[in-house]
């Protein structure tokens, strides 16, 4: 039978599915032809998205990195002032005031002696034990000078008992953490 057209309608049917097979196959081959460059695309976004990743953890490290430079920068300012007002000085030097001092305020000195050393960049941390005996007047004049003093030292440990032998004295121990200069010194 012919349509009033005068085409036949298994005709128009065959051509329409002719058109729509050349249409697939067209999509087919493009993504044939196109499947490798979006396989390449994808490999370059997810490669973007590592170094992106990556650029923010470098940045961030970056931050902390500047962050531990100014400390640094505090710490030396720090020590260079305490060098200059004098309250840095050489392991040594700062041993012998510490021995000084309890000379001065006329206490005996039974033990004298360093525990431990700890250095760092520009200090050097100092731990001494200090055995003595004399009146508790002549222990609070130590502890009075120790406090005024300019160098850093501090008082760790303190152990005071009446000298059974000598009743107004008492024996007196202690641990003095002090910190000296490290410029110099081997650590």
């Amino acid at each position: 039978m012919m349509s009033p057209s005068g085409a036949n309608p298994r005709s128009c049917w065959t051509k329409k599915r002719w058109l729509v097979l050349g249409l697939l196959a067209l999509v087919a081959l493009v993504v044939w032809y196109h499947r490798p460059q979006w396989k390449r695309q994808e490999a370059q976004r997810t490669q973007l998205a590592q170094l992106r990743q990556r650029l923010q953890a470098l940045q961030a490290q970056n931050a902390q990195l500047q962050k531990l430079q100014d400390q640094l920068a505090d710490v030396q300012r720090y020590v260079g002032q305490e060098k200059e007002q004098g309250a840095l000085l050489p392991v040594d030097r700062l041993v012998a005031h510490l021995a000084s001092t309890f000379s001065q305020q006329g206490l005996q000195i039974r033990q004298f002696r360093r525990r431990r050393e700890q250095s760092y960049e520009a200090l050097r941390e100092v731990w001494v034990d200090v055995e003595c005996q004399g009146t508790l007047e002549q222990v609070l004049g130590v502890l009075g000078h120790l406090e005024s003093s300019p160098q850093r030292l501090w008082i760790e440990q303190l152990q005071l008992v009446p000298d059974q032998q000598a009743p107004p004295q008492v024996r007196c121990r202690m641990v003095v953490r002090g910190f000296a200069d490290n410029s110099g010194n081997s650590g």
